[in-house]
């Protein structure tokens, strides 16, 4: 699945799977990894990013690309958070295979960032 036809999948998601005596659909979950968020013609489309409930995000060396992380993840973190919890997690501890883990909908945790999996990122402490 290619281009506009991922897109629209991933707007749709939550509405598949609809079952036939009328119970509501169970939706589908879709895990996308993608080596570059945004590049041309191979970064993730604007709906696709706009629909994510989470991101895991890998240490980056483009200025320009964790710009638009930020400023596109504003409505549920703002910027000077993300900055802050990105430079915390790609200290100079930090291994090639660490990552920060975003929870843009969370729901029980008190905070929605993470360490990799495992480990909660607590901005009050």
């Amino acid at each position: 699945i290619m281009g506009s036809k991922l897109s629209n999948l991933c707007i749709k998601h939550r509405h598949l799977g609809a079952f036939k005596d009328g119970s509501p659909a169970i939706g589908v979950s879709l895990f996308i990894a993608v080596q570059n968020y945004l590049s041309t013609g191979h970064g993730l489309p604007k709906p696709i990013r706009g629909n994510a409930s989470h991101l895991a995000i890998w240490r980056t060396g483009n200025k320009k690309e964790l710009e638009l992380l930020a400023r596109e993840q504003s409505g549920e973190v703002d910027e000077e958070t993300f900055y802050k919890v990105y430079n915390f997690v790609f200290d100079e501890k930090a291994s090639k295979h660490d990552f920060l883990f975003v929870d843009l909908a969370p729901k029980d945790h008190h905070t929605q960032f993470r360490k990799n999996y495992n480990e909660l990122i607590r901005l009050d402490e």
